[in-house]
């Protein structure tokens, strides 16, 4: 069976493109790391620029865009089935909460004090508090984990090694390749060599010659002097007083033989490495992502985000394919919320595919608790199963708590 091809997704090796052509550079003509930088630049635009002759090249059945190494194209995934939801499917079954009492409401009040407070604990057991409410917060969550996929084309010089062409079989189309993720809901990227998708092609950057322009000189065989600017002379102080004398680097021609090339005015061909001729591919990339939303359904002054990150009673949690809203929970603006979330990601992931869903319903505990402290009425919160605290505007001055 013929080997794939095993260059990178993205092929862009910007090395020198020097080949063997690195050795006999004198001293006058030593270059520095800017000289480099500057040559692997102009390298990419040359390549960049040959590249774009891969999109005039003849695609394959069922890709309708390819992209150039650098540049992916994203296939869209094939129009899902639209979903038809039961309506029984929207009859979840709850758990029931326990309730919070007004005791371990000011229980976790003391808890949540400074030992050390200016006016100790003592206080708080018998702190006036005026009301105490017992609420629960809803937080729903849906996590899509979908799918994309893209294409590009890469390429590495031929030197005479097999590879896996048309001649074996038609290459499978984008979606018709069969991949899956090492764990659901785990964000992943993939690459692959679309199957049957290699041809032998003259190098598009050289012109089959194995040769291109000095990327230095541009063909010039010569550049300008750095010891004087191009000038041929520079100036130089003999004694006390300064003079235009001949450069030495450049015997007062003001150029010099081009470090990369030589003189030559030409190169290796960086991409086809001097062999003129590639090997020529589809590369695919396959990313997988959890795309998470949530609602969280809270009546108190207590700031909703609150609610998200500490823990609940989970009363409902559902994973499959697709999962349908939720119809019958005994608050209207959580089953519209499941309802909206679940339809905006049907439509927000066109040209992806949906692999897996899950979603879920917490309540969380909370309890707002006014009080009377020194002549001041306010308001905490008590929410989450790790009896978290939060105080609504706290008084300036005194303890930091009441």
């Amino acid at each position: 069976m013929p080997s794939k091809s095993k260059v990178g997704f993205v092929n862009s090796d910007s090395g020198s493109g020097l080949g063997g052509n690195n050795g006999g550079i004198d001293r006058n003509n030593s270059r520095n790391s800017e000289d480099d930088s500057e040559d692997e630049r102009l390298l990419a635009e040359q390549r960049a620029s040959a590249d774009k002759q891969l999109q005039e090249m003849d695609g394959l059945d069922g890709y309708e865009k390819i992209g150039v190494p650098g540049a992916l194209a994203q296939l869209p995934a094939p129009k899902a089935k639209r979903q038809e939801f039961d309506a029984k499917a929207g009859a979840k079954t709850f758990e029931k909460l326990p309730k919070v009492t007004e005791e371990i409401a000011r229980q976790t009040l003391i808890e949540h004090s400074p030992k050390k407070c200016c006016n100790g604990q003592g206080h708080l057991r018998t702190m006036p508090i005026t009301k105490v409410e017992n609420t629960l917060a809803w937080h729903y969550s849906l996590e899509s984990f979908v799918e994309s996929r893209f294409t590009c084309w890469s390429y590495e010089p031929y030197t005479g090694q097999q590879f896996d062409g048309r001649e074996n079989g038609r290459a499978p189309g984008p979606w018709d390749i069969e991949l899956h993720p090492k764990e659901m809901f785990a964000d992943e990227d993939r690459e692959i060599t679309v199957p049957h998708s290699a041809s032998v092609k003259p190098c598009h950057h050289c012109s089959q010659s194995g040769r291109v322009p000095c990327r230095k000189c541009r063909g010039k065989k010569t550049v300008s002097c750095s010891g004087c600017s191009g000038q041929g002379k520079k100036m130089q102080t003999q004694g006390a007083v300064p003079r235009k004398v001949v450069c030495g680097d450049c015997d007062g021609h003001g150029k010099k033989h081009c470090p990369v090339c030589q003189g030559n005015g030409d190169e290796q061909c960086s991409t086809c490495k001097g062999q003129k001729r590639l090997v020529i591919t589809v590369k695919m990339k396959c990313e997988w992502r959890r795309k998470d939303v949530d609602f969280i359904e809270e009546k108190t002054d207590m700031p909703d985000e609150l609610v998200r990150n500490v823990t609940g009673k989970v009363i409902f949690e559902e994973e499959a394919e697709s999962v349908s809203p939720i119809t019958n929970f005994p608050y209207r603006a959580v089953n519209e919320a499941s309802r909206k979330l679940i339809s905006a990601h049907d439509k927000n992931f066109s040209g992806q595919r949906v692999i897996r869903q899950r979603h879920q319903l917490r309540g969380v505990p909370v309890t707002e608790c006014h009080y009377e402290h020194d002549s001041r009425l306010g308001a905490f919160f008590v929410y989450g199963f790790e009896n978290m605290l939060y105080i609504e505007n706290p008084p300036s001055g005194g303890c930091s708590l009441l």
